[in-house]
C-alpha cells in the first residue's frame, strides 16, 4: 500500500490543478436554517480511481476565469448555476477544500475556495448543469452532499453559524 501510494502521487508536480470557488448558500426559515444543495446528473461521472456516481450533490461552485478572484467567481457561479444574485457573504468565513477530481480517467488536484452566504430568497433557477435542488436542514444536507471534503466544509459552516448565534 505504501509504495502504491507513493508512486501514485509521486508526480503531483506534473499533475494538472484546478482552482474553483463556490458558496455554501443558506437561508433562515421559521423551521430553522436551510442549506441549498444542487444535483448534477451525468451518465458516468468519475469521482475516484475506480468509483463512479450518477448523482453528484454539491454547492454552487465552478472554475475561476482568467484574472478572476475567488469571491467574484463564487458570486458568478451562484448566479449562473442557481439564479441567485442577492447573497450576503459572511466576511469571516472561507474554507479551502482540496480533493481529487477525475477527467478522462486521470486525477486532477482541485482547490475550491468556499464562502458562506445568506440569502432571503427561496427561488432557484437551475442551469443546464443541474437537474435538482433542495433547501435542507444541516443534517439532511450533510447526508446528501457527495464528496467528504465538501461535507467537512458544510460542518465548519454550521459550527461557524452556531458560534455567531452564541455571540449575539
Amino acid at each position: 500500500m505504501g509504495f502504491y501510494f507513493f508512486s501514485y502521487f509521486a508526480n503531483l508536480k506534473y499533475m494538472p490543478v484546478e482552482r474553483s470557488a463556490g458558496i455554501i448558500v443558506f437561508r433562515n426559515t421559521p423551521k430553522g436554517r436551510r442549506f441549498l444543495v444542487i444535483r448534477s446528473h451525468r451518465k458516468k461521472p468519475q469521482i475516484g480511481k475506480k468509483k463512479f456516481s450518477k448523482e453528484h450533490w454539491d454547492f454552487p461552485k465552478g472554475w475561476l476565469e482568467k484574472r478572476e478572484k475567488g469571491i467574484e467567481a463564487a458570486r458568478r457561479e451562484a448566479k449562473e448555476e442557481v439564479g441567485i444574485k442577492k447573497i450576503e457573504l459572511l466576511p469571516d468565513f472561507k474554507e479551502t477544500v482540496q480533493y481529487f477530481t477525475w477527467r478522462e480517467g486521470r486525477p486532477i488536484l482541485k482547490f475550491v475556495a468556499m464562502f458562506l452566504g445568506r440569502t432571503q430568497t427561496f427561488k432557484v433557477k437551475l442551469s443546464w448543469e443541474h437537474d435538482k435542488y433542495g433547501w435542507l436542514a444541516y443534517k439532511d444536507a450533510s447526508k446528501m452532499i457527495t464528496l467528504p471534503p465538501m461535507k467537512k466544509a458544510l460542518e465548519k459552516a454550521e459550527r461557524f453559524l452556531k458560534g455567531m448565534a452564541n455571540r449575539v
